[in-house]
């Protein structure tokens, strides 16, 4: 065979590859959804009652072949074919949102673990009619992990009264970060102490010791507003009267999370346990505030400058598509190929 017709060959062969690739791709262009809940039924006709033809997990994806209403007509990954709701799915552009926030948030420590009093949707967003990435089950447990204050919908009770609403960021056990309404969770805090809350909000809290009953850390919110908490109260167990007592409390704070719960603070007034607050002054200026627990007291240490935190990005951008490409396996080749095409063109 002469150099000329072997490099014909291989010219071909690449072609073919080529092709093959662009066929994948185009595949991968079809639209997808993935699966919001724990269980997500594929029926095989429309009818309410049609017999279940699988069940996918929490983020099986599956291929939409067609929309009727509320409903998408999908084939799993197995092959079965059948309706899903399409509330109970998400979009591909909204997983990878959602992937991508529990990837932003990992380093958070936890504010307090949550949990829900009623089956509870999980949004993307802190808004009302944001996408549902996940649904909570009646007293299942998440972390807190930030929060934030927005506007009541114009048709909702709280806009009635000329109210905001507050907006949970947590992550469940099981993965999924995403945003719920503030009101729905409660404080997986000792009954001891939640009887003291006085009609607050139990905010974060945290245990501030290893004894058989806690000294535990506490705050709390009156209503919502642009701060997490107003008050902090620190409670001791008195084992005389067999009831926590609150040794340390601070009303009026403009706070945000994240608290900081310490093992062992040092100072001139003794050393134990202790925590940090983040907290905006008078002259709006943030302060990280340091407390020790110590001799039956709460004693301010020290304060200084809050270093910087991050935001809570709404949306986060897409990879480059051109990026994406350079860094393909068929990206590669692509290119190679087409070189190789000029230089037998010449």
């Amino acid at each position: 065979m002469s150099g000329r017709a072997c490099i014909s060959a291989l010219v071909f062969g690449l072609a073919a590859v080529s092709l093959s690739c662009t066929s994948v791709q185009g595949d991968n262009e079809a639209e997808y959804l993935f699966a919001a809940r724990r269980s997500v039924g594929v029926r095989r006709a429309l009818a309410p009652d049609s017999p279940t033809e699988t069940r996918l997990a929490l983020h099986d994806r599956v291929r939409v072949l067609r929309r009727r209403r509320s409903l998408a007509l999908v084939v799993a990954e197995d092959g079965a074919q059948g309706w899903v709701r399409q509330s109970e799915m998400i979009s591909a552009d909204y997983f990878e949102h959602a992937n991508r926030l529990a990837e932003f948030v990992a380093p958070f420590p936890s504010q307090g673990v949550r949990r829900t009093f009623d089956a509870l949707n999980v949004h993307i967003q802190p808004t009302r009619d944001a996408p549902t990435i996940y649904q909570l089950a009646a007293e299942e447990p998440v972390e807190l992990l930030r929060g934030r204050t927005v506007a009541a919908p114009a048709d909702s009770g709280a806009a009635a009264r000329r109210r905001s609403e507050g907006w949970y960021l947590v992550r469940a056990k099981i993965g999924p970060v995403g945003w719920v309404l503030a009101s729905r969770l409660y404080a997986d805090i000792p009954v001891e102490l939640a009887q003291y809350a006085e009609g607050r909000r139990i905010v974060a809290f945290f245990q501030l010791d290893e004894l058989p009953h806690p000294t535990w850390l506490w705050t709390q919110l009156g209503e919502n507003g642009p701060y997490d908490y107003d008050r902090f109260r620190v409670s001791r167990w008195n084992a005389a009267r067999s009831t926590y007592q609150t040794v340390g409390m601070a009303r009026g704070l403009k706070g945000h999370l994240p608290i900081e719960a310490h093992a062992w603070v040092e100072s001139g007034e003794g050393s134990g346990p202790g925590f940090s607050l983040r907290l905006a002054r008078e002259d709006g200026e943030e302060v990280t505030r340091t407390y020790l627990v110590a001799r039956g007291r709460v004693h301010r240490v020290s304060e200084r400058e809050a270093a910087a935190i991050p935001s809570i990005p709404d949306n986060f951008d897409p990879p480059s598509a051109e990026q994406a490409t350079e860094d393909s396996w068929f990206g590669h080749w692509h290119g190679r190929l087409s070189d190789l095409l000029q230089q037998f063109s010449l």
